[in-house]
């Protein structure tokens, strides 16, 4: 198959684009890097440069990159907003891609109106009010404005199918009927090298990536990292850093132990399955409702923490009470990587569900 997958979020394409090309398909990314993130991508989409010049960059890099996005088999949306919003130009180029490719597919991955707003109502919880008020400046989410939603749901409606990723995003698009069966993230075990959790110099590391910190609950992760650093200075070290490219991020985390990935969730993302996959014990969502979604009967070995910072101080105690298992929980979670998340394996899985769906 000829597949271009449009956007980019913490790798996740990139990856599903390494199976694919290990499959023998002929499969592409196009993105912009997502952002400080420097994920390399095969089609750059313009600019995270400020200013004009960006602006510009996001205008034009397209428009001379669209031979290259047209007649595939199956195009793939990471988000109904990739392009510049300026001009109705974004939903004036997508309906262009629409009508230059066969098949399309949207990746409920991330925030987007039906997340927004069917999410925000249907979760029992969710970062959305910490987000709005400290990434946000107390600002409403630019997903909340009606023109938004109403390009989201064209889109959702006209693509062959919606792939969410996680419990989270399939909660928002109940009722569609080209919603398909969740998806795994994609993890290429080949880029991230396994390594044996052990202490370094007596000490746990605990680690907190910085990235928007209403989103991802670092406010309660701070509190929580006070405790543990008042109550625990001998035997614990915590650390809060992140807003890096994601090589640069990758080798940080080879240096911990622990890694909390965000308390909002209901089920992890990209983040905190390479956690696992360097061997990492990790702290994040993982109710219920997304374990049996997600992996049936297979426990995931992700530690379920939410927005109390006393449930991370109590996550961390036990891992603490049982610091001579440190390898084998780190050696689990790889081997669960393995079995659920393997880059080849996620992409058979979506080739078999872009063959199988067609416009309704």
């Amino acid at each position: 198959m000829k597949v271009l997958l449009l956007g980019e979020f913490s790798a996740l394409h990139r990856d599903l684009c390494d199976g694919l090309l290990a499959l023998g398909h002929d499969a592409r990314v196009a993105s912009t890097g997502d952002g400080w993130k420097a994920i390399p991508t095969d089609i750059m989409l313009g600019s995270n440069a400020p200013g004009l010049k960006g602006r510009l960059a996001r205008l034009w890099s397209p428009l001379a990159s669209l031979p290259k996005l047209i007649n595939h088999d199956v195009i793939q949306f990471i988000n109904p907003v990739l392009f510049s919003t300026q001009f109705g130009y974004n939903e004036k180029l997508i309906r262009m891609l629409f009508a230059q490719n066969n098949k399309s597919f949207l990746v409920a991955a991330g925030c987007d109106a039906f997340y927004w707003n069917e999410g925000r109502q249907r979760l029992p919880y969710g970062p959305f009010a910490d987000f709005e008020q400290q990434d946000l400046g107390g600002a409403s989410s630019p997903w909340r404005s009606p023109v938004r939603r109403k390009f989201n749901q064209w889109l959702a409606e006209n693509v062959d199918g919606i792939i969410p990723i996680m419990y989270d995003y399939w909660v928002g698009y109940q009722g569609f009927p080209n919603l398909c069966s969740p998806l795994p993230i994609p993890v290429n075990l080949e880029k991230i090298k396994y390594q044996e959790n052990t202490l370094k110099q007596g000490k746990l590391v605990v680690f907190h990536g910085l990235n928007r910190e209403g989103f991802k609950g670092t406010g309660y992760v701070r509190k929580a990292f006070d405790i543990l650093s008042n109550k625990y200075s001998g035997e614990v070290e915590c650390v809060i850093q992140g807003r890096m490219p994601l090589k640069d991020y990758m080798k940080l985390l080879s240096t911990v132990n622990v890694v909390v990935d965000q308390t909002s969730s209901h089920g992890s993302g990209v983040n905190g399955l390479f956690s696992l996959a360097l061997g990492k014990v990790v702290l994040g969502g993982n109710e219920p409702a997304h374990q049996a979604l997600m992996y049936g009967d297979d426990p995931c070995p992700i530690r379920n923490i939410s927005q109390d910072p006393m449930s991370i101080v109590a996550q961390v105690e036990q891992i603490m009470a049982q610091r001579d298992q440190l390898a084998a929980m780190g050696q689990a979670g790889r081997e669960f990587i393995m079995r659920h998340h393997d880059h080849r394996r996620v992409a058979a899985r979506y080739v078999d569900t872009w063959q199988m769906e067609s416009k309704k």
